[in-house]
């Protein structure tokens, strides 16, 4: 598995606890029970309990991600050092490795959390190229909440939860070995630069609302892959040119890739707008919004842009505007969710 196909993942966090180091050790190693202070664990199933020291223990773990997604993988420990290490290798989902290093310091436990694998669905293995930093966050969002999870279990104070991480091609290199650029910190989504929140929230619900249009498409009977490719013609045409919707065979590799970056790189410029008055109003209200806010770029989309790109004309239609009024909707619920999602 360990090809051009898989994407690998290094990443680190780090837990700073006013908690005795026992109590810290001792909620870690007693996985079963994270569902009950992890938001985001779903399952935490024993499959092996292994020795008395719970080497070679192996149990199944079912996660629920801030987005749309779960990860299911079983993990077999293979390092026990009490109070100092606990490491595991997981097959499933994902593949690779994971290690708790425990220390203490002044009454301060610090907890380092080395996360090293690779994807293996290949899905996800589709996606990456697009939604690697979307990942990468997913994960920092999940160990944030765990860290605020694990000190209101322990009723201590959390003093550092945050998680660096190397770049996707860079930890063992897609091409094999590059050198990994500095550490990039994952924090709450809220408190990134505007430009990760729009990309997040932007490509994420473009995802969502071209969900919605295939959907909407097989609800009508009408054809999904000849529709979807005809879409994907017309879109590419704004930076290919017309003569590609008659020139051309239905299905070519570049009118894809380029089609797919115009519908993202307007989905972000969509999102960083919305942005502007997604958090001011209430969830309700805010919602009306976002759905008059896709009324209003199916006008743009569909009736201003027409004069420069007239091919567009045949997309109207209620599928079409429902489904911007979903992909409105979509961007003030994403960053409104996104925000209370990380904290």
């Amino acid at each position: 598995m360990a090809g051009r196909d898989c994407y690998h993942y290094h990443l680190v966090t780090r837990w700073q606890l006013e908690a005795p180091l026992e109590s810290v050790w001792d909620a870690i190693y007693n996985a079963e029970a994270w569902p009950t202070w992890w938001q985001g664990v779903q399952c935490v199933e024993t499959l092996d309990r292994g020795n008395a020291d719970g080497l070679g223990a192996r149990q199944r773990y079912v996660w629920k991600s801030a987005l749309p997604y779960r990860l299911e993988f079983v993990s077999r420990v293979t390092r026990v050092e009490r109070l100092r290490l606990l490491e595991g290798r997981v097959e499933g989902d994902l593949e690779g490795i994971g290690c708790w290093h425990f220390s203490q310091e002044a009454g301060l436990t610090t907890l380092c959390f080395d996360w090293r694998v690779r994807t293996t669905e290949r899905w996800m293995n589709l996606l990456s190229p697009m939604a690697e930093p979307i990942f990468r966050w997913s994960h920092g969002a999940l160990m944030h909440k765990g860290g605020m999870g694990l000190a209101k279990h322990l009723h201590a104070r959390l003093r550092t939860s945050a998680t660096r991480s190397h770049s996707a091609t860079g930890w063992l290199g897609r091409g094999g070995g590059r050198a990994a650029p500095p550490f990039k910190l994952l924090g709450p989504l809220h408190a990134q630069p505007s430009h990760v929140v729009a990309g997040v929230t932007g490509i994420t619900a473009g995802i969502l609302a071209t969900a919605v249009q295939i959907l909407m498409w097989w609800m009508g009977g009408t054809p999904l892959l000849p529709t979807l490719l005809r879409d994907a013609r017309l879109t590419a045409a704004i930076v290919l040119g017309p003569s590609i919707l008659v020139t051309v065979p239905a299905w070519r590799w570049d009118i894809l890739m380029v089609a797919t970056l115009i519908h993202f790189g307007l989905s972000i410029l969509y999102a960083a707008i919305a942005m502007l008055f997604a958090y001011r109003p209430t969830t309700p209200v805010a919602l009306v919004a976002g759905g008059l806010y896709g009324v209003l770029l199916y006008g743009l989309n569909l009736y201003a842009f027409t004069a420069l790109y007239p091919w567009f004309t045949q997309v109207r239609g209620w599928d079409t505007l429902l489904t911007h009024v979903f992909f409105g909707m979509a961007l003030i619920g994403g960053c409104r969710l996104f925000a209370s999602q990380a904290t």
